[in-house]
């Protein structure tokens, strides 16, 4: 058997678009995670109520004002 002829450039310029596709979807998935953490810590605030709220617990009583 012997080896296809092949042109390494001409195979470099036929997966171009291949190429730039990948680098794309990447960058739109990096761009993605960015906007979910972003959105995540800019929201992570304590919850709603948080000054009366009472952790359950043995003996746990509210504490009176």
């Amino acid at each position: 058997m012997s080896a296809n002829n092949t042109d390494p450039q001409e195979q470099e310029a036929q997966h171009k678009p291949a190429m730039r596709a990948i680098r794309l979807s990447i960058a739109a998935a990096v761009v993605i995670l960015l906007v979910v953490l972003g959105t995540a810590f800019m929201r992570g605030d304590e919850p709603a109520g948080a000054e009366t709220q009472i952790e359950p617990g043995i003996g746990a009583e509210p504490v009176p004002e």
